[in-house]
């Protein structure tokens, strides 16, 4: 039997208790496509189980093509955990996982996934189908990671950033583990913000300049309307502020100065195109239409 509208909002309300780091984005549900997208472009999605649109962090579901609440549970996880889970790394570190599971091609362990994805993605990009194996992987994602951290780091930087050996199933189930466990523990945070549906990256090279001068010069509130993604920056920010306060309270011209020096390098990194941000944590069928990355 099809999802109830009820069924969907119990489900819906135990995954965001589940994944409080999801807390951000919009998740909404329809019985199908047309009621949210209109007769024409919900014809093009016939049978899509959900949606994903990154340019507003929202999940779109379709509770007549979920079979039961189980299967909505994976579709929840394909385009939260997957795809908007993908926008919590830093762009190089995705751009660097994308790659790596371009490379899992030569691997026998995913050899079905990409069948998979190949058939119901064949007209989209090489770097979109990545993601979409990526989502496969989030999917199967089933209680909290039995790896720790250093075993995830280690993990990351011999497949995905040395290239040392080749990216297995096992690899990427970890990986995918790590993102839904750093968004069941409320410690991952979005920091990709794609200008349009149609990206998995945000596009705009001079968003760079345009950051970096309005970390400098604009107040915070000022600065996160125009970049968003700076969130993360400020959140540390007063963190330093609250350990220098416990440090010299009371000394503000020691406070100050540290404060300046932080803010500095920060200044620097956001030059250099680069967001402050931890490391990678320890870590159906569907088709692509409009909205983007649909499950």
């Amino acid at each position: 039997m099809p999802v109830t509208a009820e069924e969907a909002d119990r489900e819906i309300d135990a995954f965001r208790k589940e994944f409080p780091g999801l807390s951000t984005i919009n998740i909404i549900h329809a019985d199908t496509p047309e009621e949210l997208y209109g007769t024409e472009a919900g014809r093009k999605l016939t049978g899509v189980k959900g949606a994903f649109l990154p340019q507003t962090g929202r999940v779109d579901l379709f509770c007549a093509n979920n079979r039961d609440t189980s299967d909505l549970r994976e579709t929840l996880l394909h385009e939260a955990v997957g795809h908007y889970g993908t926008l919590t790394f830093a762009e190089p570190q995705k751009r660097d996982l994308l790659d790596a599971t371009l490379r899992s091609r030569q691997s026998f362990s995913l050899k079905a996934d990409w069948d998979f994805v190949d058939q119901e993605y064949a007209d989209k990009s090489e770097l979109l189908k990545a993601e979409e194996v990526f989502c496969l992987a989030a999917e199967r994602v089933d209680g909290r990671t039995s790896q720790s951290g250093e075993e995830v780091s280690k993990l990351w930087r011999e497949v995905i950033h040395d290239k040392a050996r080749p990216l297995e199933a096992g690899d990427l189930q970890i990986i995918a583990n790590a993102v839904a466990d750093g968004l069941a523990r409320n410690t991952r945070q979005q920091q990709i913000f794609p200008l349009d549906n149609n990206s998995i990256f945000r596009t705009q090279q001079d968003m760079i300049p345009d950051r970096a001068t309005a970390f400098r010069n604009d107040p915070p509130e000022k600065a996160l309307a125009k970049h968003p993604e700076l969130k993360p920056v400020y959140k540390s920010l007063g963190k330093v502020e609250k350990m220098l306060k416990e440090r010299f309270p009371n000394d503000e011209n020691r406070r100050q100065h540290y404060m300046a020096k932080v803010r500095e390098e920060i200044g620097r990194q956001l030059d250099a195109g680069k967001l402050p941000s931890p490391a990678p944590e320890k870590a159906r069928p569907t088709r692509q239409s409009q909205p983007d990355m649909e499950r």
